[in-house]
């Protein structure tokens, strides 16, 4: 189980067989079938556009627009390759697909590519994508760092590389990215880095099992109603207040894994993990979880 979305109480999640939905009064994911039937989901998301929300799905067949059951493919569109890992919209409305082969953007019905800032995406794989309120977008890779761009109506512009050559950020290896209004906070291979403005070498903060951190391989990041930070890594889950840190285990408590591939706020504030060994639900007091 890679991915849970939530949407007006309802619970979304993509997995390696398909697109699932939660059933309250059962307490059991059900199956969505769809006439493209694609799996396995790699990622999904909302596009930005209110009140008409639209849902998309990453597969390894295209990006399926499961509101208006339309697929993209590398014959039917600008997708430049059918395998997609990862999504994003902008506050533009942009699609911005994430593919072996570098990025796809849909701007209405015109399409980009980009093999990125001196082919970084093309030498490093694509982690997440992430948009801030001002514009910017930011890449995540594996073993390339960061690159940031702006996109205007002739494609993208302002490219620039955030890594720990140039910044505060002590790994390459970026695993995930989390946007709060225009900060960026990355997960990475040697703990957490915070950049709270668009300077490159400057607001920066880095936190690792040294500040309380349970593991330094962050691989999803979530923010909760009481500003709380919840980290969750290859070997369990952190929470951070600004002050102090609680450490979540297997071993030490009621979680279903260690290991944390995703985490969401549902409506109600209480936080969903994300894992290959199935979900937790935490209230803040109980745990529950939901297995294979």
């Amino acid at each position: 189980m890679d991915l849970l979305s939530t949407k007006k109480a309802k619970k979304l999640l993509a997995t390696e067989n398909g697109l699932f939905l939660f059933n309250k009064p059962t307490g059991k994911f059900e199956f969505i079938e769809n006439e493209n039937d694609i799996k396995p989901i790699n990622d999904l998301i909302w596009s930005k556009t209110s009140p008409n929300k639209q849902l998309w799905l990453a597969s390894d067949a295209g990006v399926l627009n499961f509101t208006d059951e339309q697929l993209l493919t590398a014959s039917n569109s600008g997708l430049q390759n059918n395998a997609v890992h990862r999504l994003g919209f902008d506050f533009s409305n942009r699609g911005i697909f994430a593919t072996p082969t570098g990025l796809s953007i849909l701007d209405n019905e015109k399409w980009t590519t980009s093999a990125g800032l001196n082919n970084i995406y093309l030498n490093f794989g694509i982690t997440d994508i992430g948009c801030a309120m001002n514009g910017f977008t930011y890449v995540t890779t594996k073993g390339g760092g960061v690159e940031r761009f702006e996109m205007d109506v002739d494609g993208i512009s302002s490219a620039t590389v955030f890594d720990s050559d140039w910044t505060k950020l002590e790994s390459n290896n970026i695993n995930t990215v989390f946007i709060d209004s225009i900060s960026q906070v990355y997960g990475t291979d040697a703990g957490v880095a915070i950049h709270t403005s668009e300077f490159t070498k400057w607001d920066w903060v880095t936190y690792s099992t040294a500040d309380g951190l349970i593991d330094n391989n962050v691989i999803s990041i979530v923010t909760d109603n009481s500003n709380n930070w919840w980290f969750g890594t290859t070997n369990g889950l952190s929470r951070f207040n600004g002050i102090t840190w609680t450490n979540f285990t297997v071993e030490s408590d009621k979680i279903i894994s260690n290991t944390i591939k995703f985490l969401a706020i549902d409506i109600d504030g209480t936080i969903w993990f994300a894992s290959d060994e199935g979900l937790s639900q935490f209230d803040g007091n109980n745990w529950i979880n939901y297995s294979k």
